[in-house]
């Protein structure tokens, strides 16, 4: 099910000075390992939202986010002019410091003038074969949520770590279903929902390796309980790519504007929570 504003609902404006601030995510749900995204995910965050590459001449800019909560387009697009720029860097706004770092291969932000968006929040394109977003991190328990849309058809992991090292990852499969794979090799059935191509989506995932217990979650659905086994599995690890470039098996095409990990098995509850949280800002972003 797409983003969207259900017609005749109530428009929701941020910023004005006697209006009481909506709590985030992070405000809401905290304690996060890692939270990055391009628009505020937290009240108490005040640093900068993402570094910025141009890569007309490799001069970088850190920008800031605006009092509406998104990342200022404006100066990044008066900053890059008409070339490519890519984020370097996407802040962890958790305040843990553990920052999304990628110096060769980052996806991109925009070109030409114009940045990328997805109700009305910029977001990274993983559109070449060796686009790769990584955080080193071994999660044997976790919780994960995005705002992403998968352009491109067949199965497209999304989170995963290197290609032979038996870990376990998350993706839309060929079928368009969320879905838990060890490799190459289905681990569980898929749930009954299709993500059509093209569609952004809160998509969400909590697990855990010694239980063998795992739930899939779409825009505040809860999406499949399932059991699998952790025979051969260790750990999740946060790496988003469109091909096996550096030995890592992920093939992920698509947008992507935000990534938040929690090192728990979040209860039911908070990972409604979370997606109700990440639905509602965008549909108020999008109006």
């Amino acid at each position: 099910m797409p983003i969207f504003t259900p017609k005749g609902a109530p428009k929701i404006i941020q910023g004005i000075a006697d209006a009481e601030p909506i709590p985030l995510l992070l405000d809401l749900y905290p304690g996060a390992y890692y939270a990055g995204s391009f628009r505020r995910l937290s009240r108490t965050y005040d640093g900068p939202a993402a570094r910025i590459v141009r890569l007309s001449d490799g001069a970088y800019e850190d920008f800031d986010f605006l009092s509406n909560d998104i990342i200022d387009v404006a100066s990044i697009l008066a900053f890059v002019g008409n070339s490519t720029f890519v984020p370097s860097i996407v802040y962890d706004q958790s305040g843990n410091g553990n920052n999304f770092i990628q110096s060769v291969d980052c996806p991109e932000l925009g070109t030409g003038g114009s940045i990328y968006t997805r109700s009305g929040v910029p977001v990274m394109k993983f559109s070449t074969i060796d686009n790769m977003y990584r955080l080193s991190v071994g999660l044997s328990v976790a919780s994960v949520f995005t705002m992403a849309a998968a352009t491109a058809g067949g199965s497209r992991t999304m989170l995963g770590d290197a290609a032979g090292a038996g870990r376990y990852q998350f993706r839309i499969n060929s079928s368009g279903k969320l879905n838990l794979v060890k490799r190459a090799v289905v681990e569980l059935g898929t749930a009954n929902t299709t993500i059509a191509t093209n569609s952004f989506n809160a998509l969400g995932i909590r697990s855990n390796v010694s239980s063998g217990n795992v739930s899939f979650y779409l825009n505040a659905v809860n999406d499949g309980d399932r059991t699998f086994s952790p025979t051969g599995l260790s750990n999740f690890a946060a790496t988003w790519g469109a091909s096996n470039a550096g030995g890592h098996d992920e093939d992920f095409i698509g947008d992507m504007s935000e990534l938040v990990i929690y090192q728990s098995y979040k209860d039911e509850s908070d990972c409604i929570g979370i997606q109700t949280e990440q639905v509602s800002f965008y549909e108020r972003a999008a109006a």
